[in-house]
């Protein structure tokens, strides 16, 4: 697998804002680089669940502008810092599930599942992916952070997240208007 625009990189925030290299060595601008990235990124949170995801290129772009709008209004005073990648996460979250970037959650056909909870997770998903998959590219986002601040990296590290308790999160940012702010404090809680 090409791991040019995997999220999980020291400098995925700029990276997001600013463009870099395609896996062809091509230059890419800013928006460019979130699209494809964020489309990677959410194939394969789908793919976990036995799903495909189509996107709208325009709310991706839209979303970018958002994000990137909002990280630079953040107002630290005197001190001149920039938002923690909490904050970036919960933003970027936010955007990704206000602007709806997933257009589809198309369920695969070629995958089977031997168990009812397996066609039921998959049946959630279809449900709720539009949502789901903006809260994990933050949380997930959030955790690798915390966990490369860490000293020692087990200290911050509480493995993966209930799946009841995904689903519960899908359906709180499907049906009521949860704030970037909101978002921040839920990664940092679960990733602190």
């Amino acid at each position: 697998m090409d791991n040019t625009f995997v999220l999980f990189q020291p400098q995925i925030f700029s990276l997001l804002a600013d463009g870099g290299l395609s896996h062809t060595g091509e230059q890419l601008p800013g928006k460019d680089w979130f699209s494809v990235a964020i489309a990677e990124a959410s194939m394969q949170f789908a793919a976990t669940y036995g799903c495909e995801v189509e996107f709208s290129k325009r709310r991706l772009d839209e979303a970018h502008y958002l994000w990137l709008r909002d990280v630079e209004r953040i107002d630290f005073g005197d001190r001149g810092n920039k938002p923690d990648a909490f904050k970036r996460a919960g933003i970027l979250a936010y955007w990704l599930r206000r602007r709806l970037v997933i257009a589809d959650v198309i369920p695969m056909e070629s995958v089977a599942y031997d168990t009812p909870y397996g066609q039921a997770r998959r049946d959630r998903f279809v449900m709720n992916g539009a949502e789901i998959i903006p809260f994990l590219i933050g949380y997930n986002l959030s955790k690798y952070f915390s966990i490369a601040l860490a000293e020692p990296v087990e200290t911050r590290f509480r493995g993966a997240l209930d799946e009841d308790f995904v689903w519960d999160v899908g359906r709180l940012l499907r049906i009521n208007n949860v704030s970037p702010h909101a978002l921040y404090l839920l990664y940092r809680a679960l990733c602190m």
